[in-house]
């Protein structure tokens, strides 16, 4: 998909459902040298305000998030809720359908592989961490399907 055609469709969702793909390489640890990617695919939402989800307000009212909120850790918002720019890249707000399953599939020099297999060669920062988050933010280069 080019990059005209994923931002067309980002910018169409005002909070709908869609289904988003994305494919990126994984930082390895030092002396590895073979490619590992992963590609994930899932059902999301875009064209959402972070600050008007339940299930924030729900974190703010019990202070487990700050009262308010403090703006974005990094980068600049271009589109705002869609589009942020940071150091020349751009990145896509999305966000997972609550009930939708998260499918990540894994390659290793290009041959699909399993987590188990690949997880010795990862840094610790590219493993999964068990939860599922309120919003994602993928490089826009690295979109593969967005509809």
């Amino acid at each position: 998909m080019n990059t005209a055609t994923i931002l067309q469709n980002v910018l169409s969702k005002k909070g709908q459902f869609g289904r988003a793909s994305w494919k990126k390489a994984l930082k390895t640890r030092k002396g590895v040298s073979a490619a590992i990617e992963k590609q994930v695919t899932m059902s999301m939402r875009a064209g959402v305000d972070y600050d008007n989800l339940s299930s924030v307000k729900e974190k703010r009212e019990n202070g487990e998030l700050p009262a308010e909120n403090a703006g974005l850790p990094w980068g600049q918002w271009v589109a705002f809720p869609y589009l942020i720019s940071h150091k020349d890249k751009h990145y896509l707000r999305l966000y997972p359908n609550g009930n939708g399953k998260i499918e990540t599939e894994y390659f290793l020099n290009g041959e699909k592989t399993t987590l188990e297999q690949v997880k010795p060669f990862l840094l610790a920062s590219e493993l999964p961490s068990g939860e599922k988050p309120e919003c994602i933010t993928v490089t826009l280069e690295n979109i593969t399907e967005l509809v």
